[in-house]
């Protein structure tokens, strides 16, 4: 597992996070990643989901909740007016990975881990 100062080293736009906050969503991450799946990703994977996590929370915390749940797409001033850039809900978990850029790559990323060869054995973890 990486470690606080090495996700900082990853994402330096998190440095005035405190690493016990920062691990607090590693050890999240890293519930959600198997390591036999994601291989020489898996660091990877665990930093942008970890960072995913993270930056929702921030979000959640500094904004409204409609704010933190979808991007402002317009606003106007005169009769007040604000649009959210609500995705289409098509039942999957792209959705929640939308949301953030960092749930973006971590969305591609898996699904290029996904791509791999697959071995049929008793036993096949899902990946």
């Amino acid at each position: 597992m990486i470690t606080p100062t090495e996700f900082k080293e990853r994402f330096p736009q998190f440095d005035s996070i405190d690493d016990a906050r920062i691990e607090f969503f590693l050890n999240d991450a890293e519930t959600m990643l198997s390591v036999s799946c994601w291989g020489n990703w898996y660091d990877k994977g665990l930093a942008l989901l970890a960072a995913h996590y993270l930056a929702l929370s921030i979000l959640q915390e500094s904004a409204s909740s409609a704010e933190s749940a979808f991007p402002l797409s317009a606003k106007k001033v005169g009769d007040v007016q604000l649009n959210f850039a609500v995705p289409s809900s098509s039942g999957t978990m792209e959705d929640y990975y939308t949301k953030t850029p960092y749930g973006q790559e971590y969305l591609s990323l898996s699904k290029m881990v996904g791509q791999g060869a697959v071995a049929v054995s008793d036993y096949q973890e899902s990946c």
